[in-house]
């Protein structure tokens, strides 16, 4: 946790350039009688330009044995604010406690519909239990937002030879239990003061974990109100940012064999006033 707030404040450093290269004042457009059209700067709006950027992927190619466990990591930047997906051979994955490569089941929400200005970074991983010749193939991590779409390949293979002693080990954990692990959260977001923000943070255990928000400052769960709302697939909104919402936001998956943890900062931009 202790290193996690380090990289925090190391960020908060960075964020004036960030804001700087991203909002910009808007242009807009008037029309003259004698000139015609013309553009001037609005001096109470902003807007943050449109980009996207895989920042993490996996190694390109990865070699397995039987019954191991591995971890995909991918990040993304950009504005609006990415998500994060993950296909196989194609195929849409979704995450699930009992078997990772589930294909059939229904969106979970990795959207977020709130607004379409803020710069955001947004980190998933995808976590393969208990490796078996069907899980190898071709796995993506996809970043998207309305405007682009990012996405890098990892080829993961298994060996051929049986290790068949890891096999009752894998089946004992998923029949006792599991701890909560968190597989896409919000790490920082960089948002217009005045915009409702959405923080991701979805996780996967067994039993499914309990999810509460804290803020750095104070231990206290945030509780559902004007401000807040806790979405049932762990998501966090805030609404009608302002300064005093800056800050840093923890997500706390929980069940009766563990806690996950994730950070996520909020920068609650004011626009630029010429």
């Amino acid at each position: 946790m202790y290193r996690r707030i380090i990289s925090f404040i190391t960020m908060l450093s960075l964020l004036p350039l960030v804001i700087g290269r991203h909002v910009q004042p808007v242009q807009t457009r008037h029309h003259d009688s004698r000139t015609g059209p013309i553009s001037r700067q609005e001096d109470s709006k902003a807007v943050i330009n449109h980009h996207l950027r895989l920042t993490k992927t996996p190694a390109s190619t990865i070699s397995m044995l039987p019954y191991e466990s591995k971890v995909l990591s991918c990040q993304a930047v950009g504005s609006p604010p990415p998500t994060i997906h993950w296909l196989k051979d194609g195929e849409r994955l979704f995450q699930d406690t009992m078997d990772s490569l589930q294909t059939n089941m229904e969106d979970d929400g990795n959207i977020d519909y709130l607004s379409l200005n803020g710069v955001s970074q947004t980190r998933s991983k995808l976590f393969l239990d208990c490796i078996t010749k069907r899980v190898q193939g071709t796995y993506t991590c996809v970043a998207e937002t309305p405007y682009s779409r990012s996405s890098s390949d990892t080829v993961l293979s298994v060996s051929q030879e049986d290790l068949a002693v890891g096999e009752p080990l894998c089946l004992k954990n998923k029949l006792f239990g599991l701890p909560p692990r968190i597989y896409t959260w919000t790490r920082f977001r960089i948002e217009l003061q005045g915009s409702d923000v959405q923080f991701f943070c979805r996780s996967l255990g067994l039993p499914k974990p309990t999810v509460t928000w804290s803020r750095s400052d104070n231990d206290t769960p945030l509780e559902n109100n004007e401000k807040y709302i806790i979405l049932d697939n762990g998501d966090l909104i805030i609404q009608n940012i302002s300064w005093e919402d800056m800050g840093i936001y923890t997500c706390n998956a929980q069940n009766a064999f563990g806690l996950d943890t994730a950070l996520a900062f909020l920068y609650p931009a004011k626009p630029n006033r010429k």
